[in-house]
């Protein structure tokens, strides 16, 4: 530091006493960023070599709040250290952006300082109740630091760090930079338990030696919520840009893979959904790093089906439609709802109507069903498997699965389509189902394996069997018009309508019910319900209009069907009409929203075809929490008010 800056910092502290050393800096480094914004408003004659002798009013009054300074004192600030700012050196050049900062670490941290960046606990005191430290006041500082190499992943790369834990002397709790490590005496295992703050983290530990900045992770889930990113091409992505920067002697590898993404994606989400609640997350220390949160992710899901999404109770300008009331009477408020199933499944049991989750997403059985991987996989057969094979020795059998093991061959692939182009036309049920058999369904196609390629044999010796694994069969809806999500569900093994008349029911109870129930096949419904549902669901729905989405209505359901016609023709409404500007009606909602919510549902078709039922279920229920975020959001922004059905004196407002 030069004598003459020694005499300009001196005169400052004689100009005010008030002028700390942070404020100085501050006042630097916020002026050596509005560099330029300070010498546009510079006449043109003025040399761009040389700092303004007076700052602009505006700039300034940036400074008075950032540096926390009066309008005199910026401007002293400026006289005693413009020169420094206008012509900042190389050292300061080294130091002003994370980026030449890191490159400076580089340079002259060595193994000390790899990085600009290290972890430590943010306990500098054991706050253990149970410690005899904290019961004997004694205040000591933690001590007995231990380092470990790891790497931080950041928007810029990744970085090398070192990260610190602390263990208390007395207590033996562990601090880490995001949670605390205890042993539980009621069961002698180790926790982690998160530190409980009003906000989330800076960081999140995705495994023992990685972590991540959590507004990377946050940017993780946003691709996978509105770009249907897979974890793989995140990971990709990371692996595309390189990472030039990072020291080729450092002992943790900066690669990225996809299971270091989902664990940081599950942290996330676990850390947001206690953060609402105002609870604090506990996971197991110890134990493998994949299982590490599924006893949490249970919980959030158990909460999920039992409570609802947050936005359960949603509603605005543009689901609730209000009529005005005429003659003194209140005003109807109009509710609706609209509901469809997708196509996305997981595997599931083979056993019909088995709702227990299977051992691995591999696996073709459940526990208490894995008897039956030593049973003959034809169906029908209930002889014992060879050794090798999942038939019996019947030779029908052992051709079957010989079929099915060349099916994903390309010599037999080939070989069938040229079959299919010579074969004369026939109808599926024809061609490979027997007589007697009606279920027409994908499934029940595809499983029909022939040990023939004559067309008679195959109607004679067709074999259904069970050799893959099975998955669900749909993810169904409920949705309102203006595309919040109300409420999902997974239907294992089929859109039954019993099942979609319990999830209205079961997303509605206790809360405030729709004035319509929209779903495509409601002509179904409503005689399902009229006759052969149960007494809480009649009574749930006795006041519940069952119209057939408008879309579905005109192009899927016969002009013959007059029940139809006459119960579900959305025209029998006239609430759901409206008049535009014109004076010409139309629907007053969007009853096609659940196609368009099918359309970014199907998009995750191939991220959760081999998930496991667990995470499967939590995955999808973040993705429409995390929708629901970004649609509210854009409601806010389009003015359509969002907020919440409110419960007061015996009606819902």
């Amino acid at each position: 530091m030069t004598s003459s800056l020694l005499a300009r910092i001196q005169l400052l502290k004689d100009t005010s006493n008030h002028i700390s050393l942070s404020q100085l800096f501050a006042f630097v480094a916020t002026c050596a960023r509005l560099k330029n914004h300070i010498l546009v408003i510079c006449p043109s004659s003025h040399n761009v070599r040389q700092p303004p002798l007076l700052l602009p009013e505006d700039i300034a009054e940036i400074l008075e709040g950032t540096c926390q300074m009066s309008n005199e004192e910026v401007q002293a600030c400026w006289d005693g250290l413009k020169e420094e700012v206008w012509h900042m050196d190389e050292v300061m050049a080294g130091v002003f952006t994370d980026k030449q900062l890191q490159r400076t670490f580089k340079s002259h941290g060595g193994d000390l300082a790899p990085s600009h960046r290290s972890l430590w606990p943010p306990k500098k005191y054991c706050f253990n109740p149970e410690c005899g430290y904290v019961k004997g006041k004694k205040g000591l500082k933690l001590q007995g630091a231990a380092e470990q190499h790891g790497v931080l992943y950041t928007k810029t790369g990744p970085l090398p760090i070192l990260f610190v834990h602390i263990t208390c002397h007395s207590c033996k709790t562990i601090y880490h930079p995001t949670f605390y490590v205890k042993q539980n005496p009621q069961d002698n295992s180790y926790y982690r338990y998160y530190y409980e703050s009003p906000t989330l983290p800076q960081v999140i530990q995705l495994n023992e030696h990685r972590f991540a900045d959590t507004e990377l992770v946050r940017d993780w889930t946003n691709n996978m919520v509105l770009c249907h990113s897979s974890a793989t091409n995140l990971a990709n992505v990371q692996e595309m840009n390189g990472w030039p920067d990072f020291p080729q002697h450092w002992s943790i590898l900066p690669n990225l893979k996809a299971e270091y993404i989902l664990d940081g994606f599950k942290a996330l989400a676990l850390l947001e959904h206690h953060l609402r609640k105002g609870s604090q997350l506990v996971v197991l220390h110890d134990g493998l790093q994949r299982t590490r949160f599924d006893s949490a992710m249970q919980v959030f899901n158990d909460e999920i089906e039992q409570v609802g999404q947050p936005e359960a109770e949603h509603r605005c300008d543009t689901c609730v439609r209000i009529i005005p009331g005429t003659e003194g009477q209140a005003n109807k408020e109009v509710f609706l709802v609209v509901c469809d199933g997708v196509t996305i499944g997981r595997p599931c049991c083979r056993v019909d109507k088995c709702p227990e989750p299977l051992l691995t997403s591999k696996a073709r059985y459940c526990q208490q069903h894995i008897s039956e991987e030593s049973i003959c996989s034809i169906r029908g057969c209930r002889e014992d498997v060879e050794r090798g094979f999942k038939t019996c020795l019947d030779p029908k059998h052992r051709e079957a699965e010989e079929r099915f093991r060349e099916h994903g061959k390309s010599t037999r692939t080939l070989k069938e389509r040229y079959e299919r182009e010579v074969q004369e036309h026939v109808t599926e049920n024809e061609a490979i189902l027997p007589a007697g058999v009606t279920d027409t369904s994908s499934s029940i196609v595809n499983d029909a394996v022939n040990s023939s390629g004559s067309k008679e044999k195959k109607k004679d010796t067709v074999c259904y069997r069970d050799f893959g694994r099975k998955h669900s069969h749909n993810q169904q809806y409920i949705v309102a018009p203006c595309g919040m999500i109300i409420s999902q569900c997974c239907f294992l093994h089929s859109e039954a309508f019993s099942l979609v008349a319990e999830l209205g029911y079961h997303t509605f109870k206790g809360k405030r019910k729709p004035n319509h129930f929209c779903f495509d096949s409601n002509c179904i419904l409503s005689k399902y319900i009229r006759t052969s549902a149960p007494d809480h669901i009649k009574e749930f729905y006795k006041d519940v209009g069952l119209p057939v989405d408008v879309f579905h209505f005109k192009s899927k359901h016969k002009q013959s069907d007059h029940y139809c016609g006459q119960h579900c023709n959305p025209y029998k409404f006239p609430e759901l009409m409206t008049k535009d500007t014109n004076g010409k009606e139309k629907w007053a909602f969007n009853t096609s929203v659940c196609e368009q919510t099918n359309v970014w549902v199907n998009g995750f078709v191939p991220i959760c075809r081999e998930m496991g039922g667990l995470f499967y279920d939590f995955f999808l229920n973040v993705m429409v929490l995390k929708r629901n975020e970004f649609t509210k959001r854009r409601l806010e922004n389009q003015g359509k008010n969002p907020r919440y059905w409110r419960y007061v004196n015996g009606h819902y407002y």
